[in-house]
């Protein structure tokens, strides 16, 4: 009888610690859903930031022709850099 009730009290220690795991899983879960879906905000934001700047920046197809020109620019020496 003696036992039996071990046997149960450790079933019941074992499942009581695998539902403490499980529910920092959850909590781990929880958080990195919450971070992600920061960055994802943060990351559309400064698109939209972006877009903006490069809208006032491009008014007329001068703007854009001059602009698009420095992007290229910007680009070849990015390019350059890494090699």
């Amino acid at each position: 009888m003696k036992e039996l009730f071990e046997q149960k009290r450790l079933a019941a220690e074992k499942a009581l610690e695998e539902a403490k795991e499980h529910g920092k899983i959850e909590e781990r879960k929880n958080r990195l859903l919450a971070q992600r879906d920061l960055l994802r905000k943060a990351k559309e934001q400064e698109r939209q930031e972006e877009l903006e700047e490069f809208n006032k920046k491009t008014e007329t197809k001068s703007d854009l022709f001059a602009e698009l020109k420095r992007m290229d620019e910007n680009m070849k020496k990015n390019v350059n850099e890494v090699k």
